[in-house]
Formats: C-alpha cells, structure tokens, sequence
C-alpha cells in the first residue's frame, strides 16, 4: 500500500508486519509552519495481532475555510495515493472533486488513483472532540489479566486518566527498545504481549498497539492512528515562516490517541524513534520515576569523590588508545556484514557529527545526509557509508567483501577529512569516536 508502506494494511484491517521496511521514495511534501502528524486511518478494534475499524465515526472535517496562517498544504509527489491525510485534532478543508468519506475504511478517499503533483490544502481549527464509542474500551478477554498486572505498578496512586495515560506512556518510551526487526512470538501467541513480557523490543506498531490496549485496561477509551511525520523542514521561500517537509516511506507511522474528558482526543507517541519530534510538537512527557535510579545515582556521588571519577575515566581512555588495533580486528571477526555496516555507519555519522553535529534521533539517514550537502568531500564519502548501511541494515540485502571494504576506506577517509578541518580538536576526537564506535 502507497498509504503506510511498511505496514499491513488489507481492506479494513491493520495487521502487525514481521518488520519495519522504510523506502526512499519520496511520497508528498508537506508545507505548515510547524511539524505535523499526519492522519490517513484510526482503528479500534483489536484481536489477534490486528486492528480494525468497526465504529469509525466521520472525521470533524468541513469546508468552512478559517484562518490563513493555520493551512497546512500537502502535494503528493508518488502515482498510485487515493486517501486524504489530515493533521491531528479537527480540521476543515475545501474538498477536492472526486472526494467522499468511506465510513467503511475510516478514511476520506478519492474515486480514482491521483497523479504525481496532486495538490490539496487543510486548515487545522482545534481539538478532536468527537465522542469514543464502545470499542475505544475494548480488549481481548485473555489479554486482560496480562495487561492490568503490567499498568498496576505504573498508575498505582494516580487518580486522572491524563496522569495514568502519560504514565503508561512513558513507561514503554524508557522500559522498551526500538527495534526494526524484533523477535517473533511463537505460533498463536499475540504479538503485542510478547512485546509487553517477552521481548521487550518492538517498533511504532507495537508500542502504539501496547498502549493503546494498556490505557484501555486503564478505562481510558484509546485508538490507534495510521499515517505519517514530517521531520527536519527547510523553509519554504514563497510562503514566508512556513516549511516545507520532504515525506518518505522512513516516514510512515503508528501512534496512539487517547480520549480525556474536557479536552477530546489528544496523540501520545511511545515510540523512542520520534520521541524528539512528539516533544517539539507536542511538549514534553513527565520524568518516569524511579525510586532505584534516584538512590544509584545519589549512591555513586556520595562514595566516589569527582577527582577519582576523572582518573577512572583517563585511565580508560588511555588504555582503549592502545587496544583499537585488537579491538577492532576482534570485532570485525565477530560480527556479520548486517551489524558490521551498522557500526561503519555509526563510526561515519561520529566522524560528521564532530564538524556537522550529530545526528537526532528522529532524523532519517537521508536527512541526515541531506545536512553534510554543504560539504561536498564530507557528502560523497558518507554516501557511500549510508547507501551501503540502507541496503543491508533496513534491507538486508546481502553484501561482500568488497563493499564493507570501501564502507571501511570511506570511513577512514572521512576522518582524515574531519582532522584536516579541526585539527586542533583531533585529540578530542579520536577519544569521541572510540567510545561512539565501541560503547
């Protein structure tokens, strides 16, 4: 599907893939004043390692055009797209010809499929204020002892549904890993406990599934949205304070919103991938306390005096300066040409970061590319780095030796570029990238 590339989407129904599979292709650009989540469907239902929509209830969507400043225009840049996507909260637009609402797909669709350059534009007028319905509440029975015994520890003592569902929320953003390609569960097991108990390792579809059934066990009515995130913006010339965002299947995503009385439906992203952009658009999550952390870090500044923290940390630096040569032959030996070029990634993206700073969390690798463009010399040798890492990291497309060869050249060549443009920080730097290349 052109609509989520990486997820399974048939008909009516959501299923959780084996893996997350980003693409390259550029599908719309965007251009608001600000980041968006952009909504394509909303499912409600969940059984067996799927969603679904059974009580969709029409988007709050008019054709009452208010406010210029608050348009958000969306240009689809790939052939085969049918359905409309639209920020979080309400929204009015004026509706394209050809445009209807598909109760049964949860979705505003087109007739027919649209060509490359398709325009269309959507006014963002508040929150989402429709009311849930019964299947916001709804949870596979045998699901529902597994999920009350996990949210018990975490909502103990909290009496709002706003303070239980960021709770929960923070909870899987700092207890759970960000995982492409997660373990999979046994055979009629579901997915999202196997997540929550199991594995612990999952991406957007799990941790947004998880939620969404946890806040439910909380009596909190949840749903799960589909669609995308735009990310690093540049800004856009003919419209002044506004950016233009550049969208790609690395930008299909899942995420969770929850309804709380007074203020209708709000978005909560666990996912540690876009954690950065969900603050920036949305404000920060509270801190997770943890009564275990707090006493282990007052524990160490109480018995080891600063200075001796310092020696301990020279005195590792100094001896990892002398082992690189085996720990880099050792490591080459033990890892598989997969993880190898994930680590020649990560040696590549330190190297750049030094000069170019490093790279954010919810940047694509061909966002983070797209920044090194000023430099030429800096731009071709860490493409040859990520193009190599795309196809065998998120691809996993088999590769040789010659190619983790010249990843390795690149490498190598990129920091010798980036001591010729600070050398007076090389010390720093190779200190910087041992750790970032071994940690």
């Amino acid at each position: 599907s052109n609509l989520v590339p990486f997820l399974s989407v048939y008909g009516n129904y959501l299923t959780i893939p084996n893996q997350f599979n980003g693409s390259e292709i550029k599908i719309m650009e965007v251009v608001s004043t600000e980041p968006l989540y952009l909504k394509g469907l909303e499912f409600d239902h969940y059984s067996k390692g799927a969603w679904s929509m059974e009580q969709i209830i029409k988007p709050e969507i008019t054709e009452v055009v208010p406010d210029e400043g608050a348009s958000v225009k969306i240009k689809f840049t790939d052939y085969g797209n049918r359905t409309l996507f639209r920020p979080t909260g309400s929204c009015t637009l004026i509706m394209p010809e050809g445009w209807t609402w598909k109760p049964d797909t949860g979705r505003i669709v087109s007739d027919k499929l649209l060509p490359m350059g398709f325009t269309y534009e959507v006014y963002r007028t508040g929150p989402d204020i429709r009311p849930y319905n019964p299947e916001n509440l709804s949870i596979p029975e045998e699901m529902r002892e597994p999920l009350e015994d996990i949210i018990g520890p975490v909502i103990s003592g909290m009496e709002t549904d706003k303070d239980k569902a960021l709770a929960l929320t923070v909870f899987l953003t700092k207890e759970y890993l960000y995982s492409t390609k997660p373990a999979q569960p046994p055979e009629g097991t579901d997915p999202i406990l196997y997540f929550l108990t199991k594995t612990k390792k999952g991406f957007c579809m799990h941790y947004a599934s998880a939620l969404a059934l946890m806040t439910r066990a909380a009596g909190i009515p949840s749903r799960v949205a589909a669609g995308y995130v735009t990310q690093r913006g540049v800004p856009f010339p003919s419209a002044p304070g506004k950016f233009l965002f550049n969208i790609t299947g690395w930008n299909a995503h899942t995420w969770t919103e929850v309804y709380i009385e007074d203020e209708g439906w709000i978005v909560l992203d666990p996912s540690p991938r876009f954690s950065d952009l969900y603050e920036t658009i949305f404000g920060s999550l509270p801190e997770l306390n943890s009564e275990k952390e707090f006493e282990a870090e007052t524990t160490v500044s109480k018995r080891i005096p600063v200075s001796y923290i310092l020696i301990i940390i020279l005195g590792i630096a100094a001896a990892g300066m002398l082992s690189v040569p085996v720990i880099k032959y050792a490591g080459e030996k033990r890892l598989g040409p997969r993880d190898y070029s994930a680590v020649l990634y990560r040696k590549g993206t330190a190297a750049a970061g030094f000069l170019y700073g490093r790279k954010a969390p919810q940047e694509t690798p061909e966002d983070y590319l797209k920044r090194l463009s000023t430099d030429k010399e800096m731009y071709r040798l860490m493409k040859k780095i990520t193009d190599g890492f795309t196809e065998m990291f998120y691809r996993n497309r088999p590769a040789g030796k010659t190619e983790l060869k010249a990843m390795n050249t690149a490498c190598r060549k990129l920091t010798v570029h980036t001591l010729k443009k600070k050398p007076f920080k090389a010390p720093f730097f190779h200190l910087i990238n041992l750790f970032r290349l071994h940690r």
